[in-house]
């Protein structure tokens, strides 16, 4: 690793390694506030002397809990998860249940949410389809949509399961799951996507997904 220039307090505004460059700025106190690796931006939040948390390309990365003196309690890491299709079209449907809390934490930013192209084009088509059932307009449905979007990760896919998927609807998904390394795949046919378990995500109802990062 290599220091291509530094600041007042010997602190680094770019270091070098592996071909890769990482651009830092820090407050007048010297604490880091911006990072830029590549084409990512990030931003710390800070409160005088104390780290709140981190965004990194747009998205929450992890927040700490602190004690009223400014100790860090402990630190919570944004769950990352890859939703089946059907996650969402059950939180149009009602938003008394685990799947429109779910969507809820996404737009929080508490969990991170993963997708490739193909999987964005499905949830487009489902939605469509569902919408007049749980009484959205198109436009609802498609800003709606939008805005999960925006808070999400995307991912190019390098390898095809359509041929791997107990079920061919759920290639998408698992094509998704694969290329993000997420930790959670989030569904309620959990029996059509077990091939998820190979890469070693946790393959989790919304309710299961729920309580698990709630313990």
């Amino acid at each position: 690793m290599r220091a291509s220039s530094r600041i007042g307090g010997n602190l680094p505004t770019a270091l070098t390694s592996g071909g890769t460059t990482v651009q830092y700025r820090y407050s007048a106190s010297g604490q880091r506030t911006y990072k830029k690796t590549g084409s990512t931006e990030g931003d710390y939040v800070l409160d005088g002397p104390v780290t709140l948390a981190v965004v990194d390309g747009g998205s929450l990365q992890f927040w700490n809990v602190l004690t009223p003196s400014g100790e860090t309690i402990c630190r919570h890491l944004a769950a990352d998860a890859v939703l089946d299709t059907n996650v969402l079209v059950a939180a149009i449907r009602s938003r008394r249940g685990a799947s429109w809390r779910i969507l809820d934490l996404v737009r929080r930013g508490e969990v991170q949410m993963h997708v490739t192209v193909p999987l964005v084009l499905e949830y487009q088509e489902v939605l469509l389809r569902h919408r007049q059932g749980a009484g959205w307009s198109r436009r609802e449905t498609l800003t709606f949509l939008g805005l999960l979007i925006g808070k999400a990760q995307r991912h190019k896919v390098y390898y095809l399961w359509r041929g791997h998927a107990e079920d061919p609807e759920d290639a998408h998904v698992l094509e998704a799951a694969v290329a993000s390394g997420a930790e959670f795949l989030v569904a309620f046919n959990t029996c059509d996507l077990t091939k998820a378990r190979r890469f070693g995500m946790d393959l989790v109802t919304p309710g299961a997904f729920l309580r698990t990062i709630d313990s």
